[in-house]
């Protein structure tokens, strides 16, 4: 498979981040999300026992 038909066929532009989600015996190769993307995205869900920068070493 040619370079140019995985980034076309999946409208990926060059400088595009990806990540790898080991899937099976091999991995998923996705776009990674902007931060934009995510933002709000967990709106509403409890962060009880939740951990954060005060409590780490």
């Amino acid at each position: 498979m040619s370079q140019n038909k995985v980034l076309w066929g999946s409208h990926w532009e060059a400088g595009l981040t990806f990540a790898f989600i080991p899937k099976g015996t091999g991995v998923l190769l996705v776009p990674a999300p902007k931060r934009e993307a995510l933002r709000g995205l967990a709106k509403g869900a409890n962060a009880e026992g939740c951990r954060d920068r005060r409590d780490r070493h």
